[in-house]
């Protein structure tokens, strides 16, 4: 009998998993139909859920896969992925993800039939479709940042804990998270940091000793919890973009 050739499997899904519309089971489904008409043998799964392509150190799954080649485990020849899109959207990051497997005799397959590593033609194709998904990524951010500013605009928030100096008011409109109003509780010690930083010190840390020495040593949080107030505190403050203006909530 025909001695089966070994490869794993590679799935992801990231943060624009409603924009890829690529659940994993439909991934999962779709490497398996491609290893049984290859007559391939899948080792070994390897899921990344939820993690961004933008780039491969923060993707545990992919990093243990790649550490898996190194160390010779399992003798396998391909990895088998739903498109090249899955394994990275960052080109550099993709190519030299590449390199890595074929100096270990591993190649990369795709299910879409776009990407074989083990010819010269797939490796001149994975060169060219690396650069669209990265160009697909950026596109994606900047609508994704397009679409928090225009809302911000509208006074709509975008989600997550109020910054401290406002506060979130529920919204009548159920498709809205809610909106910022400015917490006049809150707000002078904002207006304090921002008139320190500008018209005296202008540093983080002299501005927290100021702060500190006149009495506001830490702050309670719309979630309940203390902050103590030091550098760290002042410097998200002066670069928060929305005490900054750079998304309009109304400005403190």
């Amino acid at each position: 009998m025909k001695k089966k050739i070994k490869c794993y499997t590679y799935l992801r899904v990231s943060t624009e998993k409603q924009v890829d519309g690529y659940s994993i089971d439909a991934q999962r489904k779709n490497v398996q139909k491609l290893a049984d008409l290859k007559d391939f043998e899948i080792v070994h799964e390897y899921v990344d859920a939820g993690f961004s392509g933008a780039d491969v150190q923060n993707r545990p799954a992919f990093t243990q896969m790649m550490k898996d080649f190194e160390n010779g485990k399992d003798d396998i020849s391909y990895v088998l992925s739903f498109k090249l899109s899955r394994l990275g959207r960052n080109a550099i990051d993709t190519l030299e993800s590449l390199r890595k497997m074929q100096e270990h005799g591993v190649n990369i397959l795709t299910d879409d039939g776009a990407v074989d590593s083990s010819s010269a033609y797939g490796n001149f194709f994975i060169l060219i479709m690396s650069g669209l998904a990265e160009m697909e990524r950026e596109n994606i951010l900047a609508q994704t940042f397009a679409g928090r500013v225009e809302k911000a605009r509208q006074g709509r928030y975008n989600g997550g804990q109020a910054p401290y100096g406002y506060k979130l008011v529920p919204s009548t409109d159920k498709n809205k998270k809610g909106i910022l109003q400015i917490n006049e509780e809150e707000a002078p010690l904002i207006r304090l940091i921002f008139d320190r930083y500008v018209n005296h010190e202008k540093g983080d840390t002299k501005v927290a000793e100021y702060l500190i020495t006149h009495g506001y040593s830490k702050v309670l949080r719309g979630n309940g919890k203390l902050q103590y107030i030091d550098e760290s505190f002042v410097g998200c403050v002066i670069r928060n973009e929305v005490y900054c203006g750079e998304i309009v909530y109304g400005m403190l």
